[in-house]
């Protein structure tokens, strides 16, 4: 669970965030690496000893990207953000703000 990845993945739906604690050091290393290590220890063996929950959380996320991180899905929500900025400037010249 690091900036950047929370957003890819949706914890119990299409893989599980780790919990990291970031800690002083100039690598970015987990504060207690030991305790990071158990908790992704812990969710690759969850994965590898239930099949059909790893083939979920694989279906899952290729739904996921597929539906937000394609060139696609990208330009997409480009468009509606701006037709929504379009129409907010509008909405204020119709009221003179």
């Amino acid at each position: 669970d690091v900036p950047g990845h929370s957003d890819l993945v949706v914890s119990g739906e299409t893989g599980y965030l780790v919990a990291f604690d970031r800690g002083d050091d100039e690598f970015g290393s987990p504060r207690d690496a030991r305790l990071f290590a158990r908790g992704l220890a812990d969710a690759v063996n969850r994965l590898l000893h239930d099949r059909p929950l790893a083939t979920r959380f694989g279906e899952a996320g290729r739904k996921r990207v597929l539906e937000h991180f394609t060139w696609t899905a990208i330009a997409r929500a480009t468009a509606d953000l701006y037709e929504e900025v379009l129409q907010e400037r509008l909405r204020r010249q119709d009221w003179g703000q």
